[in-house]
């Protein structure tokens, strides 16, 4: 048996809602930017899609339309399902917004999630 202790997710999951969340302990703003930049964003776009710099507009929302409509396909949920896969897809207004966020990210708190997450040598 496992028992969950903190999430680190920037939403809570569904299926374990009275498991505090890390950024909840916070105590400062800082502390809470640092939790949010260092593992929030990361984590949510870890599986992202990504394209090039000058893409079309009209390109993209072809391609965010058609990832929308995959994620909310009934034959593809049931696959999902039926091999036991998880779907919390984000929308690509949503991956946008936290990867503008992340190069807004101040100097200090960017040196300081450096200090905590790479290892010194």
């Amino acid at each position: 048996m496992v028992k969950a202790i903190i999430q680190v997710n920037s939403k809570k999951a569904a299926d374990i809602p009275d498991v505090p969340n890390a950024i909840d302990f916070a105590k400062t703003a800082d502390a809470r930017v640092l939790i949010d930049s260092g593992i929030h964003a990361p984590s949510a776009i870890l599986r992202a899609y990504a394209l090039p710099p000058g893409t079309p507009k009209n390109r993209l929302e072809v391609l965010r339309n058609a990832f929308n409509t995959t994620m909310t396909d009934g034959e593809f949920l049931a696959e999902m399902k039926k091999s036991k896969l998880e779907i919390n897809p984000l929308s690509g207004a949503e991956v946008d917004g936290i990867v503008r966020k992340l190069f807004q990210t101040d100097g200090k708190s960017v040196a300081k999630i450096r200090e905590v997450l790479v290892p010194k040598n």
